[in-house]
Order: structure tokens, then sequence, then C-alpha cells
């Protein structure tokens, strides 16, 4: 177990603990509900095409998937928002392995539902070295087959926290994307992807760098 997964997974046992027992309970059921909903289901995989896709930054600015692909491999990490310490721990620990996959020739982006603001004063607050993308509806995450509507059972903790989904995504909705990661080589497919259910559920840096060797990378 590496690093980043060592402290996600205390985290989450952390996080379970600071709530009473019933809302424990509650969250645990809500995560195995989705966990089996998603067994019916199959999100795109190694040796799939990624849909090209074009997302504004959080700056406004239109970032192209087919473009990036171009001068490299990319790295895809899909998250809920800048509310989620869970996500903000795995985002810092894809930053500081930046370098890591520059030298290989590979880029890395985030896309989340949130709105442009909020991942505006993520990026600034953690000084990450990736763009963040908006998608809007979670429309992207649902052509990798990821996005699903938000556990009803977890609303009211979201309520609670003081970040419900529908006020701090772009749309307005409910709809999240599951914490997924997809490494896509030059040529446009998939070589790596890791889909979770619970928000520790992630794949780390490490995973995906092992999977940029030259055969992986593709060539166009």
């Amino acid at each position: 177990m590496n690093e980043m997964h060592a402290r996600l997974n205390v985290f989450w046992e952390q996080f379970l603990d600071r709530l009473d027992p019933g809302c424990a309970r509650a969250v645990g059921a809500a995560y195995d509900d989705l966990a089996r909903e998603q067994e019916g289901r199959s999100p795109l995989g190694p040796g799939d095409e990624a849909p090209d896709f074009t997302l504004p930054d959080s700056d406004g600015a239109p970032v192209r998937l087919g473009a990036m692909l171009a001068r490299g491999p990319v790295a895809l990490v899909f998250f809920r928002g800048s509310w989620s310490p869970f996500c903000r721990l795995a985002l810092r620990a894809y930053s500081e392995a930046a370098p890591a996959f520059a030298a290989r020739g590979a880029g890395v982006i985030g896309i989340s539902a949130q709105r442009r603001e909020g991942l505006a004063r993520l990026a600034f607050e953690d000084g990450l070295a990736f763009p963040l993308l908006c998608d809007a509806g979670a429309g992207i995450a649902g052509r990798f087959g990821i996005a699903c509507a938000t556990p009803p059972a977890l609303l009211p903790l979201y309520r609670r926290f003081g970040h419900p989904p529908a006020e701090q995504n772009q749309s307005g909705c409910n709809r999240l994307a599951l914490p997924a990661t997809y490494l896509v080589g030059r040529d446009g497919r998939i070589r790596f992807a890791h889909v979770g259910v619970r928000p520790h559920e992630r794949a780390a840096p490490e995973e995906v760098l092992a999977a940029l060797t030259p055969a992986h990378a593709g060539t166009r």
C-alpha cells in the first residue's frame, strides 16, 4: 500500500468514526447500494477508445483532449469537488507527481462537475500543477460510464456539512463522477482505468505512472 492509499484509508476510518453510529451506518449502506448499482454497468476500460471532448478550465478557456493527446498521453482524474477532502488529498498527490508525468511525456487533468469558480479556488489554494476542467452535469463522466446520481441517503449529510451537490455543481444537478482515473494513450485508447465507488477508492499516481511504458503510451 502506497502513501496516498494509506492516508485515504485512515481518513475514511476517521470520517466514519466522527459520525454518530446511525449516520455512519447510513453512509456505509448508501455506498454499498451504489456499489451494487455499478455491478450491472460497464464503464470504459483498457482497450476502449476514449471519447474526445472539449471542456472549459477553471478560467473558462476551452481544453480539448485530442489536442493534449497530440503532445502525449494524458491522465484523467475525475473527482467530486473541492468540498471533498478525499478529492483534495488525491489531487495534491497527482500534483506532486506532475513532474514525473511530464518526464515521461504525459499530462494530467482533473475533471469535475463543480462550478468553475470553485475549481479556480481549489487550484489556487492547493497550488495544483495541472488544469481542472468543468464537466457541467457530469456529461463527459457519463460518456465514460462513471456518472451517477448522488445517493439520496447522502444528501442530508452533504447539506449538514454545507455542500449539497446541486449548489456546488455547474449545472445545479446532483450528478457526480465516481472517483475514477484513466490513462489515455496518444492513439486515443485507454491504457489504464480505475473506477472506485467510495470516496477513498482511488488510483495512486504510481499506478498510472507504471502504465506509462513506451508500449502503453501509444502512437499516432
